[in-house]
Parts: structure tokens; C-alpha cells; sequence
């Protein structure tokens, strides 16, 4: 008799003890639940606020001439691609004198611009335009982002080289527009961007891509 109510009291400590320990797992599953629907929740809206406050349809929008683009502007379009970037390349190899609305609007639509200022960059009054177009838009925010390829920032900054025998061609248009050209390269030749010839050409664009990304 006294074995069967010490064997009744036990089996009743033990219901208790597991009855607490499957309470216990349930509060801790109950929390986690709880826990993860406000982690979810909070983690959308914050990318909800995040998309309306950067409504950016393009990551990068690239500015260039056709003497870099199957050479270092592709390898440079492709490692951004590769890492998840949107990106605005132009595709057509015949340019009209006037730049396309179509460029405009993806100007508009890009957090950043990638400048690739090479020798032959201000003899076309497209990609001048375009420089014209990105300051417009990205001065304020600091999102221009300049490459030196083959040349000198200085060259660059005050209309020297290659750059003075272009703007020589120019003396044809519009005199508002030639100086607002000019202005604009000044402005490029000032910011602190990446000089090819302090670096090899794999590294660079890897140094370049890393950047926006992570400012991204």
C-alpha cells in the first residue's frame, strides 16, 4: 500500500515535471514565432521605406566613348552585373548629334555615375551632353564617380591635350553650350575618382565595383 502511494506520488511529480518542461517548449516556440513575425515585418518595412526614399530604377548609369567599350567599360559593366548592380549601358554604336531622351530619363533614373573620361571622351558631343545631363542630377548628391583612363585629371580639369584640340572642333555650336561643357569637365577634374595608371586594369575595376557596392 505505502509502495503504490509513493509510486502514485511519483508518477504525479513526474506529470508536473514534464508538464513544465512541454510548457516550457511551447512558451519557447510561442516566442520564437512571435519574435520571427515582428523581425519579418520590420525587416519589410524597412525595405519598403528604403525603396521609397532611393525609387532608383538603375544602380550605376556608365558614361563613355566607344574606344573603351569592348575593352575596359565591358569588363567593368560585366563585374558589376556580377555582383548584383543594376546598371545603364548604351548599346548603340551610332550616335546621333543629339543625345536620346531615352538617355536622359535613365540619367534621371540612376543613383550613380560611373564617368570613364578617356582620351577621346570630349570629342563627343554626346558624352559631353551626357556629363552635362549627370551633373544636373548628381552634383547635390555626390554621386559621381570619375575614371581617368589614359589621361590626366589636370588635362581634364582645364581643356589640355587631346581635350583642348576637341573643344577646338567645337567652336561651331552654340558658344552657351561649349562653355557649359567646359564647366562641367572642370567640375569632373576636381573630384577625387581613380586614375588607371596607378593601377592594373583588374584591380581597378574590382576597387571601382567593391565602392558601389557597398555604398549601395
Amino acid at each position: 500500500m505505502r509502495s503504490a502511494l509513493v509510486i502514485s506520488v511519483y508518477a504525479v511529480l513526474c506529470y508536473f515535471l514534464l508538464s513544465k518542461i512541454w510548457l516550457a517548449k511551447l512558451l519557447v516556440v510561442i516566442n520564437c514565432v512571435y519574435v520571427g513575425r515582428r523581425l519579418f515585418r520590420l525587416t519589410t518595412s524597412q525595405r519598403i521605406k528604403r525603396k521609397s526614399l532611393h525609387p532608383w530604377k538603375y544602380d550605376v548609369f556608365l558614361s563613355f566613348t566607344g574606344e573603351t567599350r569592348k575593352g575596359f567599360t565591358h569588363f567593368l559593366y560585366k563585374t558589376l552585373q556580377g555582383r548584383g548592380l543594376s546598371v545603364f549601358r548604351d548599346q548603340e554604336l551610332e550616335r546621333g548629334t543629339n543625345i536620346s531622351l531615352k538617355l536622359l530619363t535613365a540619367i534621371e533614373e540612376s543613383r550613380f555615375a560611373i564617368v570613364v573620361l578617356s582620351p577621346k571622351y570630349a570629342s563627343s558631343t554626346w558624352c559631353l551632353d551626357e556629363l552635362s545631363k549627370i551633373f544636373e542630377c548628381m552634383e547635390v548628391r555626390g554621386t559621381i564617380l570619375p575614371i581617368f583612363y589614359k589621361v590626366k585629371p589636370s588635362n581634364v580639369r582645364n581643356q589640355r591635350g587631346r581635350f583642348a584640340k576637341a573643344f577646338n572642333k567645337h567652336e561651331y555650336h552654340n558658344m552657351a553650350k561649349v562653355q557649359r561643357w567646359r564647366s562641367v569637365l572642370t567640375k569632373v577634374g576636381c573630384i577625387a575618382g581613380w586614375i588607371s595608371k596607378d593601377w592594373y586594369e583588374s584591380e581597378l575595376i574590382d576597387v571601382i565595383v567593391e565602392s558601389v557596392y557597398n555604398a549601395s
